[in-house]
C-alpha cells in the first residue's frame, strides 16, 4: 500500500514537470514569434495583454479527437507562417529602400540639371554685361562724352565694326566709322589721366581684357600691355609704393632704356635674372626693382608697336567704310525710285503723307535710345505675347510746350507687347474645348517706352487714361517732360 502511494506521487510530480515544460516551450515559441513580428504583451496595435499566449482551439481539438483525426503539428505550421511573414516584410523593406534610393538619385539629377542650367544662364548674363562695355564705349564716343578707356579702345572698336559689322548695331557702326582716327600714343593718353581716375581706368581695362580672352581675340597683347602700364602708373601715385630706392632705380632705368629695343630689353631682363640665380648680384632688392622697371618699359614699347599696326589697319577700314557708304547711297537711290513709283500708284492725300513724315522726323534718334530699343527687340516675345501693332499709336492734337524754345521736342521710341489668352467663360466652355479653343482675347499690355535723355531724371513719367470716341476702347497717354512729347495708345476699355 505504501509502495503504490509512493509511485502515484511520483507520477503526479512527473506529469506536473512535463506540463510546466510544455508551458515554457510554448511560451518560448510564442516569444520567438512575437519577436519576429516586433510585438509584446504591453506593446502591440491590438491592445491584447495576452498576445504572447498561444491560441488553443479547444472545440476543434475535441472534434478532431472524437472523429479520430490525426493532430498535425500546428505550432510548427504557425512558425512557418511567421517566417513567411518575416520574408515578405523584408522584401517590402528592401523595396522601400530601393524606392528611396531611386528618389534620392532622381532629386540629385534634377539638382545637377538645374545647377547646370543656372550656370549657363549666369555665363550668358556675364557675357551680355561684358559685351555692353563695348557698346557703351561706342555710344560715348559718338556723343562726344568719351572717357579715357573709350579713347584707348577707339581704334580697335572702329576696326572691329568695319571688319565684322553687327546688324543690330549698324547705325552705331556707321557713326563710329565717321569719327576721326585716334593717332595719339596710348602711353601719352595714360599719362594725361588724373591720378584719381586711374583706379577706374584699370578696372575698365581689366573688363576689356576679360572680354577679349573670352572670345579669344587678337588684341589680348594690347590689353595686357595696357594693364601693366596703367597699374605701374597707379603705383607711382600710391605713397605706399614710393621709396628713395624706387626713385633712384627709376632714374637709372630711364638712362638704361635709352636707345634699346624691346628685344634688347627682354634680353637684359634674362641676364639680370640669371646673374641673381648665380649670386653675382649682391643688392637683390635693387635689381628686382630694376627688373620691374624694364618689364614696364617693355609693355610701353609693345603698346606703341601695336598702336602703329592699328593705324595701318585704319587705312583699310577707311577704304571699307567708303565702299559701304557708296553701296548705301546706291541703295537709297533705288529705294527712292521705287518709292516714287509706289506713290504714283497709290492715291494718298498729300496731307496724310506729310503728317507721316513729320511723325518720323520727330522720333528720338539718339544712339542710346536706339540701343535700348535694340536690346528690347532682342529679348523677343513671351509664350502668350504679341507685338503691339504700330497703328495702335494715337496721333495727339498739336500741343505747345513751355520748354520747346529751349529743347527740340521729340517722340520717344517704344517696344510694346500685348498679352493674349483664352477667356473660358460659360459660353466658351459650352461651345469650345482645349482641342478647339475659342478666339484669343487681349488680357493685358506691357509698355516699354524709352526716355534716355530726360532733363529731369528724378521725375517719374506719368500715364493718364482718357475717353475714346469708341466706348469699347480707351486712350492711354504717357507724359514724361522735356524734351519728350506725350505719346498715346488705343487699348481695350476694361478693368486691368
Amino acid at each position: 500500500m505504501g509502495h503504490d502511494s509512493k509511485n502515484k506521487r511520483h507520477r503526479d510530480h512527473s506529469d506536473a514537470n512535463k506540463e510546466e515544460k510544455d508551458i515554457r516551450k510554448a511560451r518560448k515559441k510564442a516569444e520567438k514569434a512575437a519577436k519576429m513580428l516586433g510585438y509584446t504583451n504591453d506593446t502591440n496595435p491590438f491592445g491584447d495583454s495576452n498576445l504572447l499566449q498561444p491560441f488553443v482551439w479547444g472545440k476543434k481539438k475535441e472534434k478532431d479527437k472524437t472523429e479520430g483525426r490525426v493532430d498535425v503539428d500546428s505550432e510548427e505550421s504557425r512558425l512557418e507562417i511567421m517566417r513567411e511573414i518575416e520574408r515578405v516584410r523584408k522584401r517590402r523593406d528592401d523595396r522601400e529602400k530601393e524606392l528611396e534610393e531611386m528618389e534620392r538619385l532622381r532629386t540629385e539629377e534634377q539638382r545637377l540639371r538645374e545647377a547646370s542650367q543656372y550656370g549657363d544662364w549666369q555665363k550668358k548674363e556675364d557675357e551680355f554685361h561684358m559685351e555692353q562695355t563695348r557698346v557703351r564705349s561706342k555710344i560715348r564716343l559718338i556723343e562726344k562724352r568719351e572717357q579715357p578707356i573709350d579713347i584707348l579702345a577707339k581704334n580697335i572698336l572702329q576696326i572691329e565694326s568695319a571688319n565684322d559689322p553687327d546688324q543690330n548695331e549698324s547705325d552705331l557702326s556707321d557713326k563710329l566709322a565717321a569719327l576721326d582716327v585716334e593717332i595719339r600714343d596710348p602711353v601719352e593718353i595714360i599719362n594725361e589721366v588724373h591720378p584719381n581716375e586711374l583706379g577706374k581706368l584699370q578696372s575698365d581695362v581689366e573688363n576689356y581684357l576679360q572680354l577679349e580672352q573670352r572670345k579669344k581675340g587678337i588684341y589680348i597683347d594690347f590689353w595686357m600691355a595696357l594693364l601693366d602700364v596703367v597699374s605701374a602708373e597707379r603705383k607711382k601715385y600710391n605713397t605706399s609704393h614710393i621709396s628713395t630706392l624706387h626713385k633712384s632705380v627709376a632714374k637709372e632705368a630711364q638712362d638704361l632704356f635709352r636707345g634699346k629695343s624691346s628685344v634688347e630689353l627682354t634680353r637684359l631682363v634674362d641676364d639680370i635674372l640669371k646673374s641673381l640665380r648665380e649670386g653675382r648680384r649682391s643688392d637683390v632688392e635693387y635689381w628686382e626693382h630694376m627688373i620691374s622697371e624694364v618689364r614696364i618699359e617693355c609693355s610701353r614699347m609693345r603698346l606703341r608697336e601695336i598702336h602703329q599696326s592699328l593705324l595701318k589697319k585704319q587705312l583699310d577700314v577707311l577704304r571699307i567704310w567708303r565702299e559701304r557708304e557708296q553701296e548705301k547711297k546706291e541703295k537709297r537711290h533705288d529705294d527712292e525710285e521705287d518709292g516714287e513709283r509706289e506713290r504714283e500708284s497709290i492715291d494718298l492725300q498729300p496731307d496724310e503723307r506729310e503728317k507721316e513724315r513729320e511723325r518720323e522726323r520727330k522720333k528720338d534718334d539718339s544712339a542710346e535710345s536706339l540701343e535700348m530699343l535694340s536690346v528690347e527687340q532682342q529679348r523677343g516675345l513671351g509664350e502668350s505675347e504679341e507685338h503691339m501693332p504700330g497703328n495702335d499709336e494715337i496721333a495727339l492734337p498739336g500741343s505747345t510746350y513751355w520748354w520747346q524754345d529751349k529743347y527740340r521736342p521729340r517722340k520717344p521710341r517704344y517696344f510694346n507687347r500685348v498679352r493674349t489668352g483664352y477667356d473660358w467663360n460659360k459660353y466658351n466652355q459650352t461651345h469650345y474645348d482645349h482641342d478647339n479653343p475659342p478666339p484669343k482675347t487681349i488680357q493685358g499690355y506691357k509698355f516699354n517706352i524709352f526716355y534716355p535723355d530726360l532733363i529731369d531724371k528724378l521725375k517719374t513719367p506719368q500715364y493718364f487714361v482718357e475717353a475714346s470716341d469708341d466706348p469699347e476702347f480707351a486712350i492711354l497717354r504717357f507724359h514724361s517732360g522735356p524734351p519728350y512729347e506725350d505719346i498715346a495708345f488705343k487699348i481695350v476699355n476694361r478693368e486691368w
